[in-house]
């Protein structure tokens, strides 16, 4: 998509503040140097966004003023209405997210067109000035490095109605596989919501699942998340949150919580579950005794398998069947 103009602003940290700072901003100009820099992260927005949000609904309805601007945007790309925009986000920005530079552009292809925004927030730098008799070092406040990591992206496109659209977060730790969104960015400004998908949202907890079953101390925990592998068919297709997951499958509250230690996203999302995804992430289950024997099977059908008793402090596991193949490995 190409870019028809980009609108800039300096956002003060106005939440809770008693005299508000202004809010300033202006029209970035085709000619200037920044309008390069905006351009490529404008550019690249479509592949940097990789999560998927929609507007919340307001009474029931679609009246929420952040979408409803958004489309007065694609009408009427003015300063008044961007303005709008960039004074709500300074009146969400409490001091800990610090003053940030705020983007604004419309793109247009053909008779698509798009609102990407993104925000990069204030940072400290170091000036040095050095003289053959004097060395000085001044810590600066506020500053912007035009190579920072710590944006935030969003957009929406004409062809969803600006109704659903993408967005990232880099200043989470974006080395983690499980990307995650502030509620600053999405909810309070943006007033959106993460919509996941069945296959993304059994993934992410599976994916927690399987490590809190191989990391936890507690046999009760590691007991009641494998009881669940074998069963999670029985509730595919159902609709539910990440800590609803677990009153639905009546696990504990300490199961619950090892869990969602584990995800790095807001618990209450709601998505609907994949069996067949849970099964494929968590795909086999691995049980290493203290004598060197290692019992494994597809997870969904360990307990079938194999036959595990118990005998005071120590277990018998046994397994009934043809053999069809043996294998020879250095590590397991």
């Amino acid at each position: 998509m190409d870019i028809e103009k980009i609108y800039g602003f300096v956002t003060p940290a106005s939440k809770n503040e008693t005299h508000k700072q202004d809010v300033n901003g202006k029209e970035i100009g085709a000619s200037e140097k920044l309008y390069g820099i905006l351009s490529e992260i404008f550019s690249r927005v479509e592949s940097k966004c990789d999560i998927p949000i929609k507007f919340l609904s307001i009474n029931g309805t679609q009246n929420n003023p952040v979408l409803l601007k958004i489309k007065d945007l694609d009408n009427s790309f003015s300063y008044e209405n961007v303005f709008w925009l960039a004074d709500l986000l300074s009146n969400c920005t409490d001091k800990t997210m610090k003053k940030g530079l705020f983007f604004i552009a419309k793109m247009k292809d053909g008779n698509k067109s798009r609102i990407a925004l993104c925000r990069i927030p204030a940072e400290e730098g170091i000036t040095v000035k050095s003289e053959k008799s004097n060395l000085q070092f001044d810590v600066l406040e506020d500053v912007f490095i035009k190579n920072s990591h710590k944006f935030k992206l969003a957009f929406f496109d004409s062809v969803d109605d600006f109704m659903e659209g993408k967005a990232t977060d880099k200043q989470i730790n974006d080395t983690k596989k499980i990307r995650y969104l502030s509620d600053y960015w999405v909810k309070d400004f943006l007033s959106c919501e993460l919509t996941i998908t069945p296959k993304r949202g059994t993934k992410m907890l599976a994916e927690a699942i399987r490590k809190t079953i191989e990391v936890t101390e507690n046999e009760t925990v590691q007991k009641e998340l494998t009881s669940v592998i074998p069963v999670i068919q029985n509730v595919n297709t159902q609709k539910t949150s990440f800590d609803g997951f677990f009153s639905l499958m009546h696990l504990s509250e300490e199961t619950k919580n090892e869990v969602l230690q584990k995800l790095t996203i807001n618990p209450t999302v709601q998505f609907q579950i994949d069996s067949e995804e849970f099964n494929n992430t968590c795909t086999y289950q691995f049980m290493i005794m203290d004598n060197g024997a290692i019992a494994i099977a597809p997870s969904n059908e360990f307990n079938s398998i194999w036959t595990i008793e118990k005998k005071q402090e120590k277990v018998l596991i046994k397994s009934f069947g043809t053999v069809v193949k043996t294998k020879y490995k250095q590590k397991v």
